[in-house]
């Protein structure tokens, strides 16, 4: 009962650590991952408000200019129509002048003179215009500027009192479960006096069991007392001659000795008992000790938890920077707003007659099919009759005449669709003159139009039963080009596909989801368009299901593909380039090269070049580097100047080209990327470019080497002169020299870095980006020095098996005349035959000598407690035969098993050791004389580990078990020392078991003794011959755990 208990005990305080150490494993990870999304949803909200409130506030701006403007080109025209009527007059009077100078009158001077009045007049007025209409701008751009910083005063007061609220709300959850924790504390303290009054009981219940062994043990000394005392009675007995008063002593004598093997047998379970007993104190009493120092530990983390919120409240006022960074952003998305809804504009007229054009033609085809439906439905009821088979063929041939000549206007329609939805490439104009060529020839354009693949006519599908089409998988794919997402069904699907501003939304009706579809799948990580893709049943509408596409931007266009195994949701990455053919000309080709047969010849008259049917050329992604479409040109002795104006049309940017960038270039590309063509051709007149924001400079290689240096020596100048900054920085768990002397190669010139040991901290004076790059090295670098729990078990196996079955029989024959059998003879008058075995203890009486009476003598070591034997014997009246016979059998089975369990936590790459274990006392016989050496009987581990970044310990173990051996004794009885041990290196994951090695030894013996040539006899040999066999198994595994205690705040992050 005490066992159970103490098993109890320690299956509750295992359970105690367990629940401790997982409460304080999801706190962290609770924490953790509410904070991470905290702060993804919250920087997510921002930034979508922001966007809207910025495009709001751009469009009332854009409204109001717009309104401004419109005044503005009102009032310049009614200039213009002042300032042609004053040129009118002026010319009118300038007539006058020219036709009276030929008749010159002091009169006519006069008026000439008012005239020049008068035109003086006239510029003066024109003068104040302009600088009226010059005033007029200033004050929009003011105006404009003073609305802009009003909204980002505003903006940014709102996102910082929004900021300050979610902080204060994080603080109070996190106060929230702080309580809870120390409440759980209390509860374990609970749990530990619980445990303690417990193994108080126990230590009272081992000393009652003490007490009772002590007991035994007196009783054991009177039996042995007794024993005694009857084998003095025995031996009188015996010398008095009394038989029969010797043989019931000798059986008391023999019960006695039973008597004291159970004794001893029950004193040697007691004692086993009473060590189980204080091992198990032990180990609970450590135990004890470990939960204590585990609640201090969790209670030093608490407060660090305090500390570390209160940095965080601190770190909320260096978040200001940040936003002013993010509306710098939004003023480019503005800019880029402004152009794009230019070209929304031309482009939704055209969108709205062609998807008026494409729902004409989808009535028609659903009209046909429903006809052609019909139609087979007829030829199924007039089957059996064959007159009206061969009608009924032929209308089924003209409808799917009919029916592939829709398709292929639909599928004409939707290539235009495709095309039209996709942003337009708008015409570019070439500056007019001539390209001055060599030989003053034409140069040749090639123009590539990529058609339209014709799919493979899709099989109809069958209408569900029930009417709700089942879908069977949906699957993702993407690459370099596109986003596929598939839907398969058995039945047809009706969709619709509907876009609400960043999400996409494929309606399918009548259809039905199984739960195991209806899922969210995470494509943020991937190049795709498509940030969320999510699946599910209407809850509103339970006989539709809704795929919701998530867009990274908005103007990523899709379409829908039906399949034969159900429907392909598109989204192209890259829009199709798409203009109008127009009757200008160009030096410049477009197309596959050499092998195309639309081969069109252009004088060399440079004009506006407009591309029509022209699709998005595919990469391939293994062999991509560079950027942009495909581009196939072939140019011959062009401008530099007309080759970069054409490619930066073609390439959708802005291209700057200064008075210095000159020559004529000749060469032939195809299926070049639109980065490399462009980088080959400036590497070929030895010109260079740079970017800045979406402008593109070209300038020789030189002039940009001298600015480049311009700007390298103007920062550095501008470092010099700027002040340094002090920054002071804790450092927690390393050593703030060590750490200055690692961060000493990352400081500038004129920074400093200095130590104060008192207070472990680094005073850093630097500029910014240096202090910010050495703070960043440090949080790297000051981390908790890992600690690892060490655990090892070491099981030990024993099975001992052994069995004999023994035999002796014997006896004697006597020929006497006492016995009433004489031989008759002189000589020998008497005649005794007897075994002549070695038994002292069952000799035969009736002859002059007494003699051993065992022909064969091999019996089997029974005795109290162990094996059991039977005994005959036959005999005459007058004692002159006597035969005895013993047959004994001893079987021994034995299972032992020892489980060894040290454990100890060190840091990383420090040796640690921990050992238990007792010292024997050996003599040794010298010329000194006899002197007493102590040497060590103990289980002992000792450990090096050592953790990588990726999580793995690298061990280097030494363990070992010595124990005393008092079966085997030396010549003064010391006992030997049984040896067992372990040492390695080797690599475990953390929390993983591993085996260090093991050892097994099997002994089997089989052994026979018997009396030559009888013992060989057939079934006879049985009695003259014994058997003995022994098998004997020892096993021993070595097993080890190694675990991280710290493993979140000590592993290096990258």
């Amino acid at each position: 009962s005490v066992l159970k208990q103490a098993q109890i005990a320690n299956r509750q305080l295992q359970k105690i650590e367990a629940e401790h150490q997982s409460s304080l494993t999801r706190l962290q990870t609770v924490t953790a991952t509410k904070k991470a999304a905290d702060d993804t949803l919250a920087q997510r909200k921002r930034e979508r408000q922001q966007t809207k409130e910025k495009l709001e506030a751009l469009r009332t701006t854009l409204q109001a200019e717009r309104s401004k403007v419109a005044q503005l080109k009102k009032e310049r025209e009614r200039l213009a129509r002042r300032a042609k009527v004053r040129e009118a007059e002026f010319e009118k009077l300038k007539r006058q002048i020219a036709q009276k100078r030929q008749h010159v009158d002091p009169n006519e001077i006069k008026k000439e003179a008012k005239l020049k009045l008068s035109l003086a007049a006239l510029t003066t007025e024109r003068a104040k215009i302009a600088a009226s209409i010059a005033n007029l701008k200033a004050l929009m751009g003011k105006e404009s500027e003073r609305y802009r910083s009003i909204v980002l005063q505003r903006k940014s007061e709102d996102q910082r009192i929004t900021k300050y609220e979610a902080k204060l709300a994080e603080l109070r959850k996190l106060t929230r479960k702080v309580e809870i924790v120390s409440q759980k504390s209390k509860k374990v303290e609970r749990r530990l006096a619980d445990l303690r009054q417990r193994v108080s009981d126990q230590s009272k219940t081992a000393m009652r069991l003490s007490q009772q062994l002590v007991a035994k043990r007196q009783a054991l000394r009177a039996i042995t007392t007794q024993l005694g005392e009857q084998a003095k009675k025995l031996a009188r007995l015996k010398k008095r001659g009394k038989r029969r008063l010797a043989r019931a002593q000798e059986r008391k004598l023999k019960e006695l000795k039973l008597q004291e093997g159970m004794a001893r047998v029950k004193l040697a379970v007691e004692t086993k008992k009473l060590e189980e007993l204080t091992l198990s104190m032990k180990m609970q009493r450590s135990r004890l000790d470990q939960l204590a120092h585990l609640y201090a530990a969790r209670v030093a983390k608490l407060k660090g938890l305090d500390r570390t919120e209160r940095q965080k409240i601190a770190k909320l006022e260096g978040l200001d920077s940040e936003t002013q960074k993010r509306i710098e952003r939004l003023d480019a998305l503005a800019k880029l707003t402004k152009v794009k809804e230019s070209e929304l504009r031309t482009q939704h007229s055209e969108l709205k007659e062609l998807a008026l054009r494409k729902q004409k033609l989808a009535d028609e085809l659903e009209a046909l099919k429903k006809k052609r439906t019909a139609e087979i439905e007829k030829l199924k009821n007039v089957a059996n009759t064959n007159t009206s088979v061969t009608q009924q063929l032929q209308r089924l041939k003209e409808l799917e005449a009919r029916l592939n000549t829709k398709k292929d206007e639909i599928k004409g329609l939707l290539a235009k669709l495709k095309t039209a939805r996709d942003k337009k490439e708008p015409t570019f104009e070439m500056p007019t003159g001539e390209v001055k060529t060599r030989d003053d020839k034409p140069t040749v354009v090639k123009l590539d139009r990529t058609l339209l693949d014709t799919p493979q006519p899709i099989k109809p599908k069958p209408e569900a039963r029930d009417g709700l089409a089942k879908i069977r998988d949906i699957k993702y794919a993407d690459s370099k080009e596109r986003t596929i997402v598939t839907i398969k069904s058995p039945h047809q699907l009706h969709y619709k596909l509907v876009r609400k501003g960043g999400l996409q939304v494929l309606l399918l009706s009548g259809a039905k989801i199984p739960r195991l579809l209806e899922r969210a799948l995470d494509t943020s990580r991937r190049p795709s368009p498509v940030k969320l893709l999510s699946s599910f049943q209407d809850r509103k509408q339970k006989k539709n299901v809704k795929i919701v596409a998530a867009m990274r931007r908005g103007s990523v266009l899709s379409r829908v593909k039906v399949t034969n195994d159900g429907i392909q949701w598109i989204f192209e990455h890259k829009k199709t380039v798409v203009a109008k053919n127009d009757d200008d000309k160009s030096p410049f080709t477009i197309g596959p090269g050499p092998d195309t047969k639309d081969e069109v010849r252009i004088p060399t008259r440079v004009g506006a070049v407009k591309l029509s049917d022209i699709s998005t050329i595919t990469i391939d992604p293994k062999k991509r580097r560079y950027s942009g479409k495909k581009v196939n040109l072939t140019v011959k002795d062009a401008d530099i100047q007309h080759v970069l104006t054409f490619l930066a049309k073609e390439g959708r940017v802005n291209i700057i080209a200064g008075s210095d960038v000159r020559g004529s270039v000749t060469f032939h590309l195809e299926d070049v990327p639109w980065e490399l063509a462009f980088e080959k051709i400036l590497e070929s007149k030895s010109l260079g470019y740079t970017r800045e924001g979406n402008i593109i400079t070209v300038r020789p290689l030189d002039k940009i080497a001298k600015e480049r240096e311009l700007k390298v020596k103007t920062i550095t100048k501008q470092r010099e002169i700027e002040p340094l900054k002090v920054r002071i920085v804790p450092v927690n768990y390393a050593k703030a020299e060590e750490l200055q002397q690692r961060i000493k190669s990352i400081k500038s010139k004129r920074g400093t870095v200095e130590v104060d040991k008192r207070t472990n901290t680094l005073i850093i004076s630097d500029l910014d980006d240096h202090i910010s790059a050495m703070i960043q090295l440090i949080r790297k670098l000051d981390l908790q020095t890992p600690q690892v729990l060490v655990e090892t078990r070491i099981v030990e196996a024993n099975i001992d098996f052994n069995r004999n079955i023994g035999i002796q029989w014997g006896g004697n024959l006597l020929f006497s005349q006492t016995t009433g059998n004489p031989t008759g003879l002189r000589f020998p008058s008497t005649l005794g035959i007897a075994g002549a075995a070695d038994d002292q203890q069952n000799a035969t009486n009736g002859l002059f000598v007494n003699t051993p009476n065992f022909v064969v003598n091999m019996p089997a070591p029974i005795g109290a407690g162990s094996g059991g034997g039977l005994g005959l014997t036959f005999g005459s009246l007058g004692g002159a035969a006597n035969l005895a016979l013993r047959l004994t059998a001893l079987e021994d089975k034995g299972f032992l098993k020892i489980i060894s369990s040290p454990r100890i936590t060190t840091l990383d790459q420090v040796a640690a050791k921990i050992s238990q274990g007792v010292s024997i006392p050996i003599s040794v016989v010298s010329a000194a004389g006899v002197s007493t050496v102590f040497h060590q009987a103990v289980l002992q581990l000792q450990v090096t580990p050592h953790v990588t970044q990726d999580g793995n310990i690298h061990l280097k173990i030494q363990v070992s078990k010595n124990e005393p051996d008092f079966g085997n004794v030396g010549a003064r009885g010391d006992p030997t020392i049984l040896t067992k041990q372990a040492e390695t290196e080797l690599l475990v994951k953390d929390g993983e078991t591993s085996v260090i090695g093991g050892i097994y030894t099997r002994n089997i013996s089989r052994q026979s003794k018997k009396v030559p040539f009888f013992a060989d006899i057939p079934v006879l040999g049985w009695f003259f011959r014994s058997k003995s066999e022994s098998d004997k198994r020892t096993e021993m595994l070595i097993f080890i755990t190694p675990r991280i205690v710290n493993r979140g705040k000590s592993l290096l992050k990258p």
